[in-house]
């Protein structure tokens, strides 16, 4: 089924608030029959308008995965990052997951709340194995 509308929702645009706009009044999930989950998107139907709606989040749209069936793709001498959204207490914070491989197949990876700080601990975890300057 093809939507009539595709919605990115996030904290700052959460759906409801979307939908209400362009029904022009408030709207609630009870509003709605849900008519597919996949993987990315999930459509709904408004049933006073008969209006389908596709939404997803950024998340779900990320598909820069930094490894396969668990194992990290990085290749040697690069770095791969993803970013993702977790809470911390009842604030959403977004946070990198970064991946480098040293030239002898040595892996690190870290979590940190910038790319700047992933690359920190990088270095210093490249100066506590005896690393020098890789190129990175």
């Amino acid at each position: 089924m093809k939507a009539d509308l595709v919605l990115v929702i996030s904290p700052e645009a959460p759906l409801m608030k979307q939908l209400g706009k362009v029904l022009g009044k408030m709207v609630t999930p009870y509003d709605f029959s849900t008519i597919e989950r996949g993987e990315k998107y999930i459509i709904i139907q408004h049933d006073e308008t008969g209006l389908v709606v596709a939404y997803t989040s950024e998340e779900r749209l990320n598909v820069n995965s930094i490894n396969k069936n668990g194992c990290s793709t990085c290749q040697p001498c690069k770095e791969n990052y993803t970013t993702y959204t977790t809470k911390l207490g009842r604030k959403r914070v977004r946070m990198y997951q970064y991946d480098y491989r040293t030239e002898s197949g040595e892996l690190f990876s870290c979590c940190a709340p910038t790319l700047e700080a992933c690359r920190k601990k990088l270095g210093e975890w490249l100066k506590e194995h005896n690393y020098g300057n890789q190129d990175k």
